[in-house]
């Protein structure tokens, strides 16, 4: 069993919606992220709060219904991955 983990924001960080769109910045780095509207909404919810994996993933699963799991699994670990390499997100493990 995966063991349960909290991503969070890691930086101050501002971001504005932008049509479709929104544009992501780092107040500590300066650095300015476009990003689609999709990975916006996920960094819009992890603003207000940390969240369990499952939960970004439940509020996918709303937002997308006609994608399989397999389909939203991959977005999520793809949107972790991206921002915690940009060093945007933090993980911690989550107590039991």
């Amino acid at each position: 069993m995966e063991p349960k983990y909290l991503v969070a924001i890691k930086v101050a960080v501002s971001l504005i919606r932008w049509q479709d769109e929104y544009v992501l910045y780092n107040q500590l780095s300066g650095d300015t992220h476009l990003l689609d509207g999709v990975s916006g909404e996920l960094i819009e919810l992890l603003l207000k709060q940390a969240m369990s994996r499952d939960q970004l993933l439940q509020n996918l699963g709303l937002w997308f219904e006609e994608l399989n799991a397999d389909e939203l699994n991959t977005y999520l670990d793809d949107f972790i991955a991206r921002f915690t390499a940009l060093d945007l997100l933090e993980i911690a493990k989550q107590p039991v």
